[in-house]
């Protein structure tokens, strides 16, 4: 029951791209940078044939537009879309860039081949730190692991974290890119998500770590029954998280202290082992699957699906009272100010924010009630 509010035409698929906002509307497609206007779409700029082919989400902050644009890392000028530097590597870059301060971050590497295929090689990941205003090489952790890692570096507290092949979780000093510490943690390939001093990783299981120690807080055990199929997402002390495959998806709530099961949604996406977008805005928690967009509220129940029309998993972002979608060749974007159902969880907000904490009264000892 959300009305179209306008439709962009790309040049090509967006490939697992969420759209990223930063004032103007930037929207990735196989092999350009769109800035658009977030409010009717009409385009800024484009970035021409300055990239080859992109993967992941770029990274958007001070006056810049960085992309992966499989093997080098660009940096567009965010208000005209000119080039500004491009740095190369010998191997694979591996992963979306991390902004964070004056540095990007990314992982690199090589996939690993297996003997019987040629050539056969032996894989690594190593992450960079790139200098954001010039891309000069600030420092490298050197090879790490046996295969190419696809996870997003996070940064948070000094430290750089990324989950590798060889099944554990990784923390490096942000400034000199030396390892602190690693911890095994089942399964890898999505990015982390940080908050209030834990880390949390999807792999065979959710898990959740001390973000200074390493130290393991809490994993979900036996709780989720399908693969984990999207990376965290925490809000308001919640962690959020998809698995699908080999029975359909579903959505699963944990408690982000102590790893309690809170609930887990119908199992009404797509049975799917491919990575599902998922994101929380506004209390309600949104996730691409299949060729649908569905939206549940913070108890799991599922409050609307739409359909994309295309075979490529959509992936949703809410901004200025609209959902954007990225899917397949196109960006759609949805009012969602004028539906019921936010027009109703608006007024709800409004009471329980007016509403007064009963545990913070104190009672009056000089209020006395007359006779």
């Amino acid at each position: 029951n959300l009305d179209l509010a306008w439709a962009f035409d790309g040049d090509g698929p967006s490939y697992g791209s969420f759209p990223i906002m930063d004032y103007n509307l930037y929207y990735k497609s196989q092999n350009k940078i769109y800035c658009l206007n977030p409010m009717t779409g009409a385009k800024i700029w484009d970035s021409g044939s300055v990239l080859a082919w992109t993967f992941g989400t770029p990274a958007v902050g001070g006056g810049r537009v960085f992309v992966n644009n499989n093997g080098t890392v660009v940096a567009l000028n965010a208000a005209t879309g000119a080039k500004l530097w491009e740095s190369a590597y010998p191997e694979r870059l591996g992963s979306s860039p991390t902004l964070s301060g004056n540095a990007v971050y990314v992982t690199a590497g090589k996939p690993y081949v297996p003997p019987g295929e040629f050539p056969p090689e032996d894989g690594y990941t190593r992450i960079c730190s790139l200098n954001a205003a010039t891309g000069a090489l600030l420092w490298d952790t050197g090879p790490f692991t046996t295969d190419l890692s696809w996870a997003t570096p996070a940064v948070a507290y000094g430290r750089v974290y990324a989950t590798f092949p060889d099944g554990r979780l990784y923390a490096f000093d942000q400034a000199t890119g030396a390892k602190v510490w690693d911890k095994e943690a089942t399964g890898y390939g999505y990015t982390l998500a940080v908050a209030n001093g834990r880390i949390f990783a999807s792999g065979d299981k959710l898990y959740a770590f001390n973000a200074f120690t390493g130290f393991k807080s809490w994993d979900s055990g036996t709780s989720i029954t399908e693969n984990i199929v999207a990376s965290p997402v925490v809000a308001n002390n919640r962690v959020y998280v998809a698995a699908s495959w080999p029975s359909a998806g579903r959505v699963y709530a944990f408690n982000a202290s102590t790893g309690a099961k809170l609930w887990s949604s119908e199992a009404v996406m797509v049975a799917s082992n491919s990575p599902l977008s998922l994101m929380v805005a506004g209390g309600v928690i949104y996730i691409g699957s299949g060729s649908k967009v569905f939206a549940f509220d913070t108890g799991g129940n599922l409050i609307w699906s739409g359909e994309t029309g295309t075979t490529l998993p959509p992936y949703p972002m809410v901004a200025n009272g609209k959902v954007y979608v990225s899917a397949g060749l196109k960006l759609y974007a949805f009012d969602l100010e004028n539906s019921a159902y936010y027009a109703s969880l608006r007024a709800r907000q409004a009471a329980a924010a007016r509403r007064p904490d009963m545990a913070a009264l104190v009672p009056d000892p000089d209020l006395k009630l007359e006779e």
